[in-house]
């Protein structure tokens, strides 16, 4: 099926557009930044980067398909979500 160039070149837009609107990481930093000062900014953005990374590495292995395939791997997951929501409140 051939590529339409319209569809890459609203991809291309949309892409562009949201790269340069802040989101609520950005304002996170920027906000830590001038309440906090420069060294908290730093290490807000290495906790961003770290859970980036850290969904990067779940999403490799199909982490998905591996819960659909074991129902007790995602009754685990499913109950550690649960007690961390809850030491969250």
């Amino acid at each position: 099926m051939p590529v339409r160039w319209e569809t890459w070149s609203a991809f291309l837009i949309t892409e562009t557009v949201l790269c340069l609107t802040p989101g609520p990481a950005v304002l996170l930093v920027l906000s830590r930044a001038l309440s906090r000062g420069a060294l908290a900014s730093i290490w807000s953005s290495l906790g961003i980067l770290s859970g980036n990374a850290f969904t990067s590495f779940c999403r490799r292995p199909s982490l998905g398909a591996i819960l659909l395939a074991s129902y007790d791997l995602f009754a685990a997951v499913r109950w550690i979500g649960a007690a961390y929501l809850v030491w969250l409140g």
